[in-house]
């Protein structure tokens, strides 16, 4: 952290996701994580700015 950030200054929330156990198909494709994870927020009635895989 560079001095003199406080965290009352981030601009929001990080969230990783590791998936286990998981069906090797229903996973293999970036384009679908991305998509499924984007139902997930939406269906929450949560806003996200930027998906990476």
């Amino acid at each position: 952290m560079k001095e003199g950030v406080v965290m009352a200054e981030a601009l929001g929330q990080e969230l990783l996701i590791d998936l286990y156990s998981c069906d090797e198909d229903a996973i293999s494709s970036a384009t679908a994580v991305q998509e499924s994870v984007a139902t997930a927020f939406d269906l929450a009635d949560l806003d996200v700015d930027e998906i990476s895989c």
